[in-house]
């Protein structure tokens, strides 16, 4: 299987042992699979210590690249380290390569859960009509028994999904009975109309 260093054709001359394994991604936290190659290396051309060779200068996240005989890709990985040993056996330099990050592990992102909506059994209405430009504590009725209304927390009015609010002061309550957003409303919003409340969350992979 031909085998390319930095764009050197290693298969034509050396003969290369492969071990494979998995390594957790210290820095992304992502599950990675390693190959580690001990190319023969008599004549020291891969030896990272000896002047001249293939290795003597920049090449770590240098491309190894190894195809099968019909020209489809075996392994494309980044170079990570490179190391040189002799002994009886004769001299090897070892090419250790991480590939693209496989296996998502654990990966923090934020979600929005749905709190209230007109798709849920239990959601919010308001309980009265104000105009553009409102901004005080905006009573709510309740359809159900939906989870509290809490700082931080988005809303918008049915059946739009802009503009989107922050709750500021939620008041005391289970449902809420109402809440005071960061700004003034921008448009009007009818007695009865649901509330979408979105309640950001961490959740991981």
């Amino acid at each position: 299987m031909p085998l390319e260093v930095l764009g050197f054709d290693v298969s034509t001359k050396y003969r290369a042992d492969i071990t494979d394994s998995a390594s957790l991604s210290d820095v992304f936290g992502l599950l990675v699979r390693e190959r580690l190659y001990s190319i023969a290396d008599a004549r020291s051309e891969l030896n990272p210590f000896a002047a001249g060779s293939v290795f003597d200068s920049v090449w770590r996240n240098g491309r190894i690249f190894e195809t099968d005989k019909y020209g489809g890709t075996v392994y494309d990985a980044a170079i990570n380290d490179v190391g040189f040993k002799y002994d009886n056996a004769g001299r090897t330099t070892n090419v250790n390569a991480r590939d693209s990050f496989g296996i998502l592990k654990e990966w923090v992102v934020e979600e929005l859960l749905l709190k209230s909506e007109t798709g849920l059994a239990d959601f919010y209405v308001a309980a009265a009509n104000r105009a553009a430009g409102f901004s005080g504590n905006f009573t709510l009725n309740d359809t159900g028994t939906p989870p509290n209304i809490a700082r931080g927390d988005i809303v918008s009015f049915n059946p739009d999904i802009v503009p989107r609010y922050q709750v500021v002061n939620p008041p005391p309550g289970a449902p809420s009975t109402g809440m005071t957003l960061d700004r003034p409303l921008e448009y009007s919003v009818t007695s009865g109309a649901v509330v979408r409340v979105m309640s950001p969350v961490v959740k991981s992979g």
